[in-house]
Order: structure tokens, then C-alpha cells, then sequence
């Protein structure tokens, strides 16, 4: 795993890299922040990483990680029951999509956005397809890897979907379904004690992110 953990890190410097020779330092600044701020799993506020994305957009229109953030942060924003009604997020986030993807389809977040929204629109076959094309661009992309271990573990393929899900968590252990979805597994159908000890997990996770 560790080796899987260094070409993931390696793709996301690259981009950075790439990116600086004909974007802005302050718009990739804006882009780093907004991806930390998505990775915390105590991440609360959607709407303000939006708003850094878009700030990092209009310094840089072209900046193609970013749009294909974007898309997933304004995802992010529509399921938020506390942001929904902030704005209306449902044009705006098919609009992001179609950008991104027309813009930003050689980035794996393009597609994972997509995804994510065929997945809250109830079309899971859309959903997998998007998981599977994500991994297709880049195959130690954990969010889609965990995503799409969700997905099947929901279709009842649920020892595969698990163990997709454990690999996404060793790849990043930030990622916050990586032990969400173990825990509501258990919760339902597997080992209570697990459950309990998951939950004391995510407890400490949150407690500790409230008070960096």
C-alpha cells in the first residue's frame, strides 16, 4: 500500500506541478486549501469551499483540478441539509459537472463528481460507471475506490465493496467513508462490538478535528 500511497501523492503534486508553469501561485494556494478542507471529517461548511474554488478559478479559468473540485465541492454543498438552501445548488451543480468534464474529463474528480450526483439522483449504474472511469484515469484515486466499494456493498456484494473500502482508508486515511461505512455495515449486519469500536473512532476524529 505504501507503494499505491506514493503515486497517488506523486499524481496530485504532478498536477500542482504542471499547473505552475501557467497558473497563478495564489490560485493554487486557493486549490490546496479547499482539497484539505474537503479531506477533514469534521468538514462542515461546503459552501466556503466553493467559494475558494471559485476565487481559484477566476485567477485561472484553465485550472483543470480545479474545476473538477469544484464539481465535487458544490456536490458536497446540495447534500449538506445545513447549505442546501443557501443557494440553489442543483443548476449549479450540473453546470459545474458539464464544465468540468468537458474541460476537465482527463482529471479522475471530474468523473467522481459526476458520480456522485448520479448516486443522489438515485442512477447507480451512472454512479458506477463514473467510479470505474475514475479509476480508469487513476487507479489509486481512493475517493472513487471507497465510492465505488459503496456502491457494491449497497448491490450486496458487500465483501468486495469492504474490502474496496479498507484499501481506499490505507491509501488515505483521512477519507471519511473509510470507516463511516464499515461502521453502518456493522451497525446493521455485522459485529456490534466493531460497530462500538468505529464509532469511538469517529467520535475521536471529530473531536480532535474541532479542536485544530
Amino acid at each position: 500500500r505504501a507503494a499505491q500511497r506514493i503515486v497517488e501523492a506523486l499524481r496530485l503534486a504532478l498536477e500542482s506541478v504542471a499547473a505552475s508553469e501557467r497558473v497563478p501561485a495564489e490560485a493554487i494556494d486557493l486549490f490546496v486549501q479547499a482539497r484539505k478542507r474537503l479531506r477533514t471529517i469534521g468538514f462542515r461548511d461546503p459552501v466556503a469551499v466553493v467559494e475558494l474554488l471559485e476565487r481559484a478559478i477566476e485567477l485561472a479559468p484553465g485550472f483543470a483540478p480545479a474545476l473538477a473540485l469544484h464539481a465535487i465541492a458544490c456536490a458536497r454543498a446540495w447534500f449538506s441539509p445545513s447549505t442546501a438552501q443557501i443557494r440553489d445548488w442543483a443548476p449549479e451543480v450540473k453546470a459545474s459537472i458539464a464544465r468540468a468534464l468537458d474541460r476537465a474529463g482527463y482529471v479522475a474528480e471530474s468523473h467522481h463528481a459526476a458520480g456522485l450526483v448520479a448516486w443522489h439522483e438515485g442512477r447507480l449504474r451512472d454512479a458506477a460507471a463514473a467510479a470505474r472511469t475514475s479509476l480508469a484515469i487513476a487507479p489509486t484515486y481512493a475517493d472513487a475506490m471507497a465510492f465505488l466499494g459503496q456502491i457494491e456493498t449497497e448491490a450486496g456484494r458487500d465483501r468486495e465493496g469492504l474490502e474496496r473500502i479498507r484499501v481506499a482508508h490505507e491509501l488515505e486515511p483521512s477519507l471519511r467513508i473509510g470507516i463511516a461505512e464499515p461502521a453502518r455495515w456493522n451497525g446493521l449486519y455485522g459485529d456490534l462490538a466493531e460497530f462500538e469500536r468505529l464509532i469511538r473512532v469517529i467520535e475521536t476524529e471529530l473531536r480532535d478535528d474541532a479542536l485544530t
